[in-house]
């Protein structure tokens, strides 16, 4: 299992996920991808069994998503916006996420979830 996250750096969050992840989910590979040219590349490449996590900073970054929304077609896809404006919610609901959470919440809902998107991998391939 891969988890491929695009994060390019939110504050304060640079060093806290991979820690997040290896410490909950030790037994995954986890990429992580900061520019999205980089992480166009691996799309176009993936491995086997992965998720996608997007850590999306502002509304920008989200409009520069759905420009290579094509590329996320069919992934497991858990998104984490900046905000819960109606904008940014309309615009996250069409890269029809698995799973939506918002910057400031905390993870532990996320880390269930993923676990639980593990499992069904484990057991539907």
């Amino acid at each position: 299992m891969n988890l491929l996250v695009f994060a390019r750096s939110p504050e304060g969050l640079r060093e806290r996920w991979p820690k997040l992840f290896q410490d909950s989910i030790p037994s995954y590979g986890i990429e992580i991808y900061r520019t999205m040219g980089t992480f166009v590349h691996r799309l176009q490449h993936p491995p086997e069994h992965f998720i996608i996590i997007l850590v999306l900073t502002d509304r920008k970054e989200l409009l520069e998503i759905l420009s290579i929304q094509h590329w996320l077609e069919g992934s497991r896809l858990i998104l984490i916006v900046p905000d819960q404006e109606e904008e940014t919610l309309k615009a996250a609901h069409r890269l029809r996420p698995r799973f939506l959470t918002y910057l400031e919440n905390d993870f532990s809902q996320l880390l269930r979830v993923l676990n639980k998107m593990a499992a069904n991998f484990e057991t539907f391939g």
